[in-house]
């Protein structure tokens, strides 16, 4: 009995010590592998002559890119999977937002300002408790050119408490299904920022394979990693910019958003950095204005900046915040689509 005891015991110290050295060995293994994995990073230049400038594609040994090109900015994720460097946009998840505040001017009627819609078929309405298939209106017609901005109505129902937006596709390679949400609206609020996000073709994902110690892009729109530049080539303003953009990536949209009365966003230095064309602004040099439900500039703040007219696009004097309303959700339901008319009606001469 002593020796069968014995024998177990010691068949189990020598697995014990097979299973330690396997595992020491996978650790080296995986930091011999992760010793191996070559540095991708740099900045990649496109092979276009674009007169506007061509895109550069920026990558960060920390997994984070981008690409600054003509009017925008892409932001993004990668990884290295075998020999396949993976891009990965850092894409809006959702497809429509609404946002709200109270106006005291507006007396009798809701105010919407649309951002975004102008690109695909899409729909809104309003419904009140009960209602039955309320109908939907396009925004705007078909086929819509020589489009005037500001995109602003106003409708006549305050005691409404639903809106209804419904979104279809205007790319032939996503499913064609139409889209709905449902967004709960407070009787308090009749001032609304309703924005549109739709699926951006350019902001895809993409690869770039590894071959003899250079990438080699499936999109062939960026040289090859011979010809990139270190990432010491680009400004200390343009490294600290991309940097503070990193910081985005995986927010999601904002629950604020502030603008003046010309629609013209801003955004407070305290929230992350947009990289939209919004211009940040300190509120603590603001002051809140209960009658309007604005923040006004104070005077000393006023003096400082250079002189320009009220009717400037870029004016921050007043400011007015949107709040996100976030009791959203996708419906099923069939809603009247009016086809024949549309909020907003742009066709060229």
């Amino acid at each position: 009995m002593r020796i069968y005891l014995r024998q177990i015991l010691w068949v189990f110290s020598v697995l014990m010590a097979l299973t330690h050295t396997s595992m020491a060995f996978a650790d080296e293994a995986g930091r011999f592998k992760k010793a191996q994995q070559p540095d991708i990073s740099g900045v990649y230049h496109s092979q276009s002559h674009s007169p506007e400038g061509s895109p550069k594609l920026v990558v960060f040994n920390d997994g984070f890119y981008a690409i600054p090109y003509f009017g925008g900015i892409q932001i993004g994720t990668w990884q290295i999977d075998n020999a396949t460097v993976r891009f990965q946009p850092d894409d809006v998840k959702e497809r429509c937002a609404v946002y709200g505040r109270y106006d005291p001017k507006l007396r009798g009627s809701m105010r919407v300002f649309f951002s975004g819609f102008e690109q695909a078929e899409t729909y809104i309405g309003l419904a009140t408790a009960g209602q039955n298939q309320p109908s939907l209106s396009r925004v705007f017609n078909a086929d819509a050119n020589c489009t005037s901005w500001p995109f602003v109505s106003l409708f006549p129902n305050t005691s409404a408490q639903t809106m209804i937006v419904q979104t279809h596709s205007n790319w032939d390679h996503e499913d064609q299904t139409p889209h709905t949400f449902e967004f709960a609206i407070d009787q308090n609020l009749n001032d609304f920022i309703v924005q549109h996000y739709p699926v951006d073709r350019e902001n895809q994902p993409f690869e770039a394979k590894i071959q003899g110690g250079t990438l080699l892009f499936d999109r062939g729109g960026f040289l090859s990693q011979a010809d990139k530049e270190a990432l010491d080539k680009l400004s200390d303003e343009d490294q600290q910019f991309l940097r503070a953009l990193k910081a985005r990536v995986g927010i999601g949209l904002p629950n604020k958003l502030w603008f003046n009365s010309k629609y013209a966003e801003f955004v407070d230095d305290k929230e992350p950095m947009l990289y939209g064309e919004a211009e940040r602004i300190d509120l603590t040099q603001y002051d809140h204005d209960t009658e309007m439900n604005a923040y006004v500039l104070k005077s000393a703040a006023r003096a400082s900046l250079p002189s320009s007219s009220s009717d400037d696009f870029r004016d921050a004097g007043t400011i007015y915040e949107y709040t996100r309303i976030t009791q959203e959700r996708p419906v099923d339901s069939v809603y009247k689509l009016q086809q024949e008319r549309s909020l907003f009606h742009f066709e060229c001469d």
